[in-house]
């Protein structure tokens, strides 16, 4: 055997074993239903040149069509939104999905680089992913349906650096309180009700860092909620540690397990939320709803991005495109309660996903729902990513 073709071998069998890592879930977990998202296949082989359109890269022309590999927020691969590009392309997705922001940056820490081929990060994890320099900058003339967003999503300063875009925002929405309605017949009016004795053993929390910081120190009075000094850090996550103790009926991994445990009634109640658990909880047969309580809560935007040296570009490009266009983005909508970015979906909303936002006047949401900045990244007055992500460390093994 030459050594090229032995150095061939080597480089492909170590390939295909980091893939296999990468496939595996973070979180163990039973998947939902597949009325909501597809559960897809992870074997077989990439189909490249399946399909009809070349799309130019840097190195070189490539057809789109094979495997997409994704590290993603569960529900973002949607069967249904998904389905005519899939099948128009012979398309295969291959997710990994997160439980929080920091598992895409320590995906890619971790060898994914090279491997990954989409991403779907918070906003304010878009600057971090761009200052480790994981990301690439994204061309918008390969994105079509770029053309049609809504003002607040073009290139907003959150995902645009020195002139150039870092991502593709395409869903929308905000962290209200979960509450299952069989048991709760009222909504609940404060974050601080998942302290009532009646739902002792009947909370369920969510192991996800940033959200749950700002929301909780909303609650203890800390407006902005990302500027908090390290005796306010500390307060806010000894604060969780009581309720984890006290009140908790589970620890949840990821937002598909808090809509598993809310459906099975074992938790009638929250600490933290997102509209699409509601949906993902019906496909089980529960009544699971959400209620923005009087101290508020944060909005949020979820964007694609492609990864430096992502193995499957073109087939990237063309699926952010698809994801963002017109026909994907209302059945995102409904499936995830989510919002949509592009104008032209708007009207192809059915009336109850309309509803669900004040198209008219989205000031409304975000008033309530404001915007936050990520936390300091550099140390001063106020504690910084890292010391948030350590300090919920102490959460965890509490």
């Amino acid at each position: 055997m030459k050594a090229e073709e032995l150095s061939a071998m080597t480089a492909s069998f170590a390939r295909r074993l980091l893939e296999e890592r990468m496939r595996e879930p973070i979180n163990r977990r039973r998947f939902l239903g597949a009325a909501v998202r597809g559960a897809w296949g992870l074997g077989g082989l990439a189909v490249l040149g399946a399909c009809a359109r070349d799309t130019g890269t840097s190195g070189g022309a490539q057809r789109v069509g094979g495997t997409l590999t994704m590290v993603i927020w569960e529900g973002y691969d949607d069967r249904e939104a998904t389905a005519p590009f899939r099948d128009r392309y012979d398309v295969t997705v291959r997710p990994t999905y997160i439980g929080n922001n920091e598992e895409i940056v320590t995906k890619l820490q971790a060898g994914g680089v090279g491997s990954i081929d989409l991403v779907t990060p918070y906003n304010g994890y878009v600057e971090v992913l761009h200052d480790a320099g994981l990301l690439e900058a994204l061309d918008y003339d390969r994105i079509p349906n770029s053309a049609h967003y809504i003002d607040r999503f073009d290139r907003p300063e959150w995902n645009t650096f020195d002139g150039k875009t870092y991502s593709a925002p395409f869903i929308w929405g905000t962290d209200p309180m979960m509450y299952n309605a069989k048991f709760v017949e009222e909504p609940p009016s404060s974050w601080m009700d998942v302290l009532d004795p009646r739902y002792q053993g009947k909370v369920v929390m969510v192991d996800d860092t940033l959200g749950q910081i700002m929301i909780w120190a909303k609650v203890l009075g800390y407006d902005p909620p990302v500027q908090l000094t390290m005796d306010q850090l500390n307060q806010v996550i000894d604060f969780l540690i009581d309720i984890k103790r006290t009140q908790a009926r589970a620890f949840a991994a990821s937002w598909g397990d808090v809509a598993d445990i809310m459906a099975r009634g074992d938790a009638w109640v929250s600490t933290g939320g997102w509209e699409a658990i509601t949906n993902f909880a019906a496909a089980q047969g529960a009544d699971v709803r959400w209620v923005h309580p009087k101290e508020g809560d944060f909005a949020w935007t979820d964007s694609w991005c492609i990864p430096k040296d992502a193995p499957n570009a073109a087939t990237a490009y063309a699926w952010i495109d698809w994801m963002i266009g017109p026909e994907a983005q209302p059945i995102l909508a409904k499936n995830l309660s989510g919002g949509v970015v592009n104008e032209e979906a708007i009207d192809r909303l059915d009336e109850e996903t309309r509803s669900i936002f004040p198209y008219d006047d989205l000031n409304q949401i975000f008033e309530k729902a404001p915007y936050y900045p990520m936390p300091p990244r550099e140390p001063g007055r106020y504690a910084t990513l890292d010391d948030w992500n350590t300090a919920w460390e102490r959460l965890r093994a509490a």
